[in-house]
């Protein structure tokens, strides 16, 4: 099974939450619906979503948290506010 996880991106009210759901019913997937908190580890001095550092150390921490929440089954996440920092999704799913 292919375990290259699936991020959901799109403006909100754009029909993620639902696309998010449609594709959660796989039973070979994990959905995790918008963990804000988590995308912002290492960038709470910044007031905006589309601000962050892009430390080794925040990316790692990303990856294997959201990885952990998955543990056997393939990540499916879905966070319409990371429509703001493509950056940031890619050096954590490159």
């Amino acid at each position: 099974m292919n375990k290259t996880p699936i991020i959901i991106v799109g403006m909100a009210r754009s029909g993620t939450t639902l696309a998010a759901n449609i594709l959660g019913y796989h039973e070979g997937l994990k959905l995790v619906i918008e963990p804000h908190l988590l995308w912002r580890t290492g960038n709470f001095h910044f007031l905006s979503d589309d601000e962050y550092n892009l430390k080794e150390s925040n990316i790692k921490r990303i990856r294997n948290i959201l990885l952990k929440l998955a543990a056997k089954k393939r990540l499916l996440e879905k966070s319409p506010i990371n429509s703001l920092r493509p950056n940031l999704v890619y050096e954590v799913f490159p």
